[in-house]
């Protein structure tokens, strides 16, 4: 039997250009995976800016509510509670009040953060935020039993995945900006 010449196996062109196209393929997936996660991280910033409006609307025309942000086996969740009918006690545990609106954050590679000190929010203790009825200034932002604003006016949540983004709360207007 006869071989040929032909049969060297790669030249090294050859295999530079297999090369190039790998790394370019691998770039390629990275950088999409990069925009999934941020835009991911944004909308849970942008879904939890959105439930404290709510929480601020709902107490500001007279709902006895509070927002919480918790983690449960491993999502992180922003929900709405309210007192019930039959209660007076403004100082409700959420044990003892009535969740009416929940909404998944993020899932997975996304912590959340709040106050100077940056606790992080994990499944032990939830965030807790509350608005006063009469004048929309913050009356309560606790986690793990701490007021979360301490001396200050003002305190960050903060979502961090691949991108960061930052609520900052102003107590005594129960105003709240997140970061463009």
């Amino acid at each position: 039997m006869k071989q040929g010449k032909n049969n060297k196996g790669f030249s090294l062109i050859e295999l530079l250009a297999v090369v190039a196209i790998i790394t370019v393929a691998v770039s390629l997936a990275g950088g999409a995976m990069f925009s999934v996660y941020h835009a991911r991280s944004k909308r849970a910033a942008e879904t939890l800016d959105a439930m404290v409006s709510q929480s601020k609307i709902d107490a500001m025309s007279g709902l006895d509510c509070v927002l919480a942000v918790e983690l449960v086996d491993g999502d992180y969740y922003a929900k709405l509670y309210r007192a019930p009918e039959d209660s007076d006690d403004p100082d409700l545990d959420l044990d003892d009040m009535v969740m009416y609106k929940s909404e998944v954050l993020a899932s997975d590679r996304l912590t959340i953060t709040v106050g100077d000190a940056g606790n992080t929010v994990d499944g032990d203790a939830p965030f807790v935020l509350r608005f006063d009825s009469t004048s929309g200034r913050i009356s309560k932002a606790e986690y793990n039993g701490a007021d979360v604003f301490g001396s200050g006016a003002t305190t960050t949540l903060t979502l961090s995945s691949i991108g960061t983004h930052t609520i900052l709360f102003y107590k005594n207007t129960g105003e709240h900006v997140l970061d463009a």
